[in-house]
């Protein structure tokens, strides 16, 4: 039940409904200092428990929940009262009327998606549920820089995304796909230009087009190159998957076989942005999470 202060504190927006993928309720109590929260199955199985700050945000919540209820695989929680989705920075206290109420928790899809609005010179456009962006370099550059709008979600500490080439034009030039991660939030991410090149952020982690690593703008001459494929080579359809594994080391694979494991100690405990590099031939691909049973797995080192 809300009232009409309340209400101002809703968006609208009704898609994450018809993309959930299951739904619980919580009853939720306002105390003087804590909001008490009772989690409970459709069912009315009573699962979980938990006692907040009054302060707490509704994204806050959702954090705090997925911590002893786990949503599904590559799933986060929303939060609704009825058709109402309240603000995720907004104080849950101030989306409930009087001193309790029930809220509608959807596990819905975690979206993933790149923007390409640090480089003029790429289009981006997303799909429908959205968990890919496909990404297109203009024919009038040569090269332009995307990145996840949100960091990559890990499982079992392991965070990948994959790229499905779906363009190679006959430019005659000889670089191609750069894939790699950042730290770096927006208002920190370098303004590449045009064409500039996606190994040159700051805070990055980046398998180059010629298949080399770089570390903060710098190539890392100790580090092996790929081992059979190049990506200028790369053809329409074939899937290039990037793996930061839980101790740090990241690799990259070519339709599962593994062209580059480098073992450099990425921090694990700071959120990474997907980082994609077009340089021509590579003129269009797909940005996508790979399937959970092959984002997930036992770090190699």
């Amino acid at each position: 039940v809300l009232d009409q202060a309340a209400s101002n504190n809703f968006v609208s927006d009704h898609a994450f409904a018809r993309n959930a993928q299951s739904h619980s309720s919580m009853t939720v109590e306002l105390g003087t200092d804590l909001i008490h929260l009772t989690f409970q199955r459709i069912s009315g199985e009573e699962v979980a428990t938990l006692s907040l700050k009054s302060q707490v945000t509704v994204a806050e919540v959702s954090a705090e929940l997925a911590m002893v209820v786990l949503p599904p695989v590559l799933s986060k929680y929303r939060l609704a009262f009825a058709e109402n989705v309240p603000d995720a920075n907004c104080l849950l206290g101030e989306c409930v009327e009087g001193n309790k109420a029930v809220v509608t928790v959807y596990a819905e899809p975690v979206s993933f998606l790149m923007s390409s609005n640090i480089s003029h010179s790429l289009s981006a456009a997303s799909s429908d549920d959205m968990t890919t962006t496909h990404l297109r370099r203009s024919q009038d550059f040569t090269g332009g820089v995307a990145r996840s709008q949100d960091p990559i979600p890990r499982i079992d500490s392991v965070a990948a995304f994959e790229v499905v080439i779906e363009e190679m034009d006959t430019s005659g030039r000889h670089e191609g796909l750069e894939i790699g991660l950042t730290s770096a939030s927006w208002e920190h991410a370098r303004n590449p230009g045009a064409s500039g090149y996606a190994v040159l952020q700051d805070s990055s982690w980046v398998s180059s087009d010629a298949g080399c690593l770089w570390i903060n703008g710098r190539k890392q001459y100790d580090q092996p190159s790929w081992s059979t494929r190049t990506p200028n080579n790369l053809k329409a359809g074939d899937v290039v998957r990037l793996t930061l594994h839980a101790k740090g080391s990241m690799e990259v694979a070519v339709n599962g076989d593994s062209q580059a494991h480098w073992f450099v100690q990425i921090p694990s405990n700071v959120p990474m942005y997907g980082l994609i590099g077009l340089r021509a031939p590579c003129g269009a691909v797909t940005v996508r999470l790979p399937e959970p049973s092959a984002a997930s797995g036992r770090d190699k080192k």
